[in-house]
């Protein structure tokens, strides 16, 4: 370890200093003989003048280092040297392991919205979802205001009195006829209460139409409990025949009848007939019935 410069001082000091307390004593004893001796011979003369100093003395022995005495206050702080020059850069040190993922820093603000791409190309279509819960019925709306009554393209009349035939050529039934416009085409109906006077005696119905007319027809009624009989009309004011028999004698049954006429360029009257199966054995239209027909 090297020893300060102010230590070393401190100790030649204290040396100097231990040689001169000693060279003191030795003066001292000196100079206390001299009085003792001068004493004993008479009376002390003058003290003579000072004689010249004496060379000095050599050092002497080195006194024990004393103790190191308090330390000083710290000095102002020297000015800054000048900076020395860049050294060597070291060699790269070997890469130390990667640290823990800081905290996630806050969220920056948004940044400014940019330009809207291109429409991408329409993807395939996807497939149908399930169909989705039936909803609730809605409320019943409240009722329209009622509309304009409709035209009937029907015309109905109504048979009056009884029409009775007891022989078996077609009749025209008063009051059932209308007049038929060339070149038109109608349908023609008839439901009428129909008797005769035996279990054994049917009816038929036709229609008498314009000359140059084509005319098909149909009629029926109940000829027991579980059977019906028929008529066909097969042209003008003509039938195949009548229907054999009814369910009751002299019992009304309703027979439906059907047609279709076609006025040729001729138009005229078209008129409902009856006649009876049997000559001589009553048939009867009752009151009531209708009759109607319409333009196609």
């Amino acid at each position: 370890m090297t020893t300060p410069v102010i230590s070393v001082v401190s100790a030649v000091a204290r040396q100097r200093f231990q040689a001169l307390k000693e060279w003191n004593i030795q003066v001292g004893q000196r100079l206390l003989s001299l009085e003792t001796n001068r004493s004993a011979t008479g009376a002390r003369g003058d003290v003579g003048p000072q004689g010249e100093v004496g060379p000095p003395g050599s050092d002497g022995f080195m006194g024990a280092v004393g103790a190191d005495g308090a330390q000083g206050e710290t000095g102002p702080a020297g000015p800054q040297g000048t900076p020395g020059s860049q050294g060597v850069q070291g060699v790269q040190g070997v890469k130390g392991d990667t640290g823990d993922t800081g905290p996630q820093g806050p969220a920056g603000p948004p940044g400014n919205t940019g330009p809207q791409g291109l429409q991408g190309n329409i993807g395939p279509q996807g497939l149908a979802g399930a169909q989705g819960i039936q909803g609730l019925a809605g409320l019943i709306g409240l009722t329209g205001p009622a509309g304009p009554a409709g035209s009937d393209s029907w015309t109905w009349t109504k048979l009056l009195l009884d029409s009775v035939n007891a022989t078996v050529t077609l009749a025209n039934v008063t009051g059932l006829s209308f007049t038929g416009t060339a070149l038109t085409t109608y349908l023609v109906e008839a439901a009428m209460p129909a008797q005769t006077a035996a279990t054994t005696t049917g009816i038929a119905l036709a229609l008498d139409v314009p000359a140059g007319a084509t005319v098909w027809g149909l009629g029926i009624h109940a000829v027991s409990a579980t059977a019906v009989g028929s008529a066909e009309q097969i042209s003008d004011a003509a039938t195949t025949g009548a229907t054999t028999g009814v369910r009751a004698a002299n019992t009304a049954t309703l027979y439906v009848g059907k047609w279709l006429a076609v006025i040729g360029a001729t138009g005229g009257t078209v008129q409902l007939q009856m006649r009876s199966e049997i000559a001589a054995s009553a048939a009867t239209l009752k009151a009531g019935g209708i009759f109607g027909w319409r333009a196609i």
